[in-house]
């Protein structure tokens, strides 16, 4: 699966291939058009991530309707599975329309 990564220190761009991703969870991002960057932070331990899930519509501000989840030492697969139960929640919800 194709990712954005923002790398420290200047936010530069690159775009990755990961394959630390359970099958359902990339198949529901790309079957629901669902876009996932990644920055890098520092934190106490060197460097952490923080992912995003963003899912293409926009809420009632006109901003971009996306879930966070920094990854905390957590691996990519925990990481993105947690972002696609938040991204099936808010699409039960009814989100986007």
């Amino acid at each position: 699966m194709k990712v954005t990564i923002y790398v420290a220190p200047n936010g530069a761009k690159k775009t990755v291939e990961i394959n630390n991703v359970l099958d359902e969870d990339r198949e529901f991002f790309e079957s629901n058009s669902v876009v996932i960057s990644m920055e890098e932070i520092p934190s106490n331990n060197g460097v952490d991530f923080v992912v995003y899930a963003d899912t293409g519509m926009e809420n009632e501000d006109g901003d971009p309707e996306e879930f966070i989840e920094i990854a905390g030492g957590r691996s990519c697969k925990e990481v993105l599975h947690a972002l696609r139960l938040s991204c099936e929640e808010y699409f039960k919800q009814g989100g986007g329309q």
